[in-house]
């Protein structure tokens, strides 16, 4: 008689690798709330430090402040997003350009490689665009008084929910591991080098 272990081998021991699934239902949800959070927060924030708040009514803070920002600045941090995935994956991948692929669905886009990377590369590649076009701009253009870098990176810290779940996902997996990545971005498997004896 087998035992319930024997039946559900642990996922270490597998030779094939252990699935990492992101699913896309709760990656719209935080996707949506960030969003929701950052264009409610970010307005009275960003007044409150460069401009006289209570003089301000809450009509001038959501329709004032994101009046001739908002096409533009999302389309600017949407292909800087882009340019540094790519030349963060092209590095981390070899320098092969035809082992990188682009993915697309109707909420989110980026690239995949078709061969396996290291995982202490590909976690460079999940961090780096978030922090270049997200966190730095966003910091820059509240402490300069430069709104227009302040929405930057507003929409840089959107575009970069993805790849920060993902990474959260990832950190039980040791550096030295493999990861090979899917067409759509949400499924990769692990591939670990150690296994368990």
């Amino acid at each position: 008689m087998k035992t319930a272990t024997q039946l559900k081998p642990s996922p270490a021991t597998l030779p094939n690798g252990v699935k990492v699934t992101l699913y896309q239902g709760s990656i719209n949800l935080w996707t949506a709330f960030i969003y929701a959070l950052l264009f409610f927060a970010a307005p009275p924030v960003y007044c409150y430090v460069w401009e006289d708040l209570p003089s301000l009514s809450i009509a001038h803070l959501l329709t004032g402040f994101w009046s001739s920002y908002l096409l533009s600045m999302f389309v600017f941090a949407l292909a800087a997003n882009l340019l540094i995935s790519y030349l963060t994956l092209y590095f981390c991948n070899g320098r092969q350009t035809k082992a990188i692929r682009c993915y697309y669905n109707r909420t989110s886009i980026g690239y995949y490689s078709t061969r396996p990377v290291l995982l202490k590369r590909f976690r460079l590649y999940l961090l780096l665009p978030g922090i270049l076009t997200g966190a730095l701009p966003f910091l820059h253009g509240l402490c300069t008084d430069n709104k227009s870098i302040y929405v930057f990176g507003m929409f840089g810290l959107i575009y970069a929910v993805n790849n920060t779940a993902l990474y959260f996902k990832l950190r039980p997996f040791s550096s030295d591991d493999l990861l090979q990545s899917e067409e759509t971005g949400y499924f990769n498997t692990v591939i670990r080098r150690h296994y368990i004896k």
